[in-house]
């Protein structure tokens, strides 16, 4: 097998980056996590949204605004959000998407 091809297998393994510009109309719950990079476990978080879609961020900001909701609404849902980088920052974070 071609190393391009077993690539391929892996990257669809996973589920998609939060981005910036996604835009997110009901965020159900998160699932925190950890990974490896480069030999060190590193934080991450599986994001479940809109009928069952899932996606991946590592974004420090972006873990610490959803852990903080759904710390205090357990039994809610995040509607109609949109993951921004922030003009001159190096980093993403959530905003309303209207």
């Amino acid at each position: 097998m071609e190393y391009k091809q077993y690539k391929a297998t892996l990257d669809n393994n996973l589920p998609p980056n939060l981005d910036a510009g996604t835009v997110l109309s009901k965020i159900t719950r998160i699932q925190p996590n950890t990974f490896q990079l480069n030999g060190k476990e590193t934080k991450g978080m599986r994001v479940f949204a809109d009928g069952g879609k899932e996606y991946r961020t590592s974004s420090g900001v972006i873990m610490n605004q959803l852990e903080a909701f759904f710390k205090t609404h357990p039994n809610e849902t995040m509607d109609n959000v949109k993951v921004v980088a922030p003009r001159g920052k190096q980093y993403l974070s959530l905003e309303p998407s209207q």
